[in-house]
């Protein structure tokens, strides 16, 4: 049995399973890197130099997505009230469009500018992960942020987010790029506001992290580590030894 989650190998090893490898999913560290171009996806926006872009790239669906795609719509709209330059780009469509297009336009009226953009769903996302200043996701968004060297704060229900570092990565290494319940700065929009606000002001600090995220895909994520792992697999399988 193959499985993408050590909390998931962990679970299946405890219900009886022999045999259970990790293989984490992969990311195509070639087509996502730090050398896409990302400033005629700013600049069709209109997304200024001195602007910190966050970018959500997911679909647009109640089930794992809205809570959170809601709430990283009041944690920048309160930023921007404060007066801090960001703004959040949404890339995606889905049932839940309608639903996060309201809450943008009241953010929006209330910025009296344009602070949270719906961009709608691209073929080729590639260009807005390379726009971004910072990305929120979860899963494979996640993955892909952190391949194209960006500070990642992992969202998820129940309020969940957390900022990805050397010292949270075990976190989503052993559970997964996803979360229930509050992080370590606490629960809903406040929780997502004061981690994004903690990135906002440091540039150096979003430098760092966006190092630490592309390398962590290097490491652990690129497609020839997967390929390498599945040749193992199947080559001890062909040697009929058991792996404890």
């Amino acid at each position: 049995l193959t499985v993408g989650t050590e909390q998931i190998r962990i679970a299946a090893l405890a219900a009886g399973h022999r045999h259970v490898s990790l293989l984490e999913p992969p990311v195509d560290i070639e087509g996502d890197s730090p050398s896409v171009d990302g400033g005629s996806f700013r600049l069709r926006f209109n997304i200024q130099p001195n602007e910190v872009m966050v970018a959500m790239i997911c679909r647009l669906v109640p089930e794992l997505k809205l809570e959170g795609l809601l709430a990283a719509c009041d944690a920048v709209g309160g930023l921007a009230l404060a007066g801090h330059q960001v703004r959040l780009m949404i890339v995606g469509d889905g049932r839940s469009r309608k639903d996060i297009a309201a809450r943008a336009a009241t953010i929006n009226e209330a910025a009296n500018r344009e602070v949270v953009l719906l961009a709608g769903e691209m073929d080729d996302p590639r260009p807005a992960y390379a726009a971004a200043d910072i990305t929120i996701g979860q899963g494979g968004s996640a993955l892909r942020g952190m391949a194209f060297g960006k500070p990642l704060i992992v969202i998820g229900e129940r309020g969940f987010s957390e900022v990805l570092t050397p010292s949270t990565a075990q976190i989503f290494l052993r559970q997964g790029w996803y979360g229930l319940g509050p992080g370590s700065l606490g629960a809903g929009s406040p929780a997502l506001r004061a981690a994004l606000e903690q990135l906002v002001k440091a540039p150096d600090l979003r430098c760092a992290l966006g190092a630490y995220s592309r390398q962590l895909v290097l490491d652990r994520f690129s497609l020839r580590h997967a390929a390498q792992l599945q040749e193992q697999e199947y080559l001890t399988a062909m040697q009929g030894t058991t792996i404890a």
